[in-house]
């Protein structure tokens, strides 16, 4: 077994949790702020009904002109707030989801990349094990910055398998043990792809995206503007929750783990 080298005595593991812990932090904080977007939205749907009714009650006929005059100012707000939700172009919670989606992909993404690149600078003899596993360039790496780039040069050797089972790959060649269901990882496949259409194809459903990820061609054709739902999110939100608790469970098991040190 590789071990590892450079440990904090303090927080002796905190090269190979931290990537884990702020992931699983920020997963949890960003699923809060869209539920709270969606509460915001649906507050805003009963604000002109609120309006309205407020400036046409009939006590509002019995008041001074100056006071029917500010509730004429609320009918207008109330006229404003309702074009405001109603416009059929805006979908304005599909594009809440699609960057929630996004962002909890791209959180998953760097955990895992960052759990990896920190097992390349803090294992004792990294580069061996990845020239053993298909990077024969790989060399001793000084900094975080060496380590990344060694790590994606080491995942770019092994481009002809899913993302997600390259991430599995890379771990187990470092004694940890990460083994992801079939579902998940054809799921993940899913997300990461819908991710790249919506940031690099403007939102549209592309040809690419249809033939890798065959089960999406029962919910978009070709140059359909992928519009997601609250579902999305919440699957996501499991999925990368189950890939994080895999790794962190995998890590636990592996050996790598260190005592803090008494002081």
């Amino acid at each position: 077994m590789a071990q590892s080298s450079h440990v904090n005595g303090d927080q002796p593991n905190a090269w190979i949790f931290d990537p884990v812990g702020s992931a699983v932090q920020f997963l949890i904080e960003e699923h809060v702020l869209v539920g709270l977007i969606e509460r915001t939205f649906v507050t805003m749907a009963g604000v002109p009904t609120y309006l309205k009714f407020t400036a046409t009650h009939p006590l509002v006929q019995q008041i001074d002109p100056a006071a029917r005059a500010r509730f004429s100012v609320m009918e207008a707000m109330a006229r404003d707030t309702a074009a405001f939700i109603e416009q059929p172009d805006a979908h304005w919670l599909e594009r809440v989801y699609a960057h929630h989606l996004v962002s909890l992909w791209a959180a998953t993404e760097t955990c895992i990349e960052t759990t990896l690149q920190n097992c390349y600078l803090h294992i004792e003899g990294a580069h061996e094990i990845a020239r053993a596993h298909g990077h024969s360039s790989a060399k001793p790496a000084a900094s975080a910055w060496e380590a990344r780039n060694f790590v994606r040069g080491w995942r770019s050797k092994l481009n002809n398998m899913p993302e997600t089972k390259i991430d599995e790959t890379l771990f187990k060649a470092f004694g940890i043990q990460v083994a992801f269901t079939t579902e998940d990882i054809e799921r993940a496949e899913e997300v990461s792809e819908i991710r790249n259409c919506l940031i690099h194809n403007r939102g549209i459903a592309s040809l690419h995206l249809l033939r890798k990820c065959s089960r999406l061609q029962t919910r978009w054709q070709e140059g359909d503007e992928i519009r997601l739902a609250r579902t999305d999110c919440e699957d996501t939100y499991d999925l990368c929750g189950r890939i994080l608790q895999c790794v962190a469970n995998s890590i636990v098991a592996s050996g790598h783990l260190r005592a803090r040190r008494s002081k």
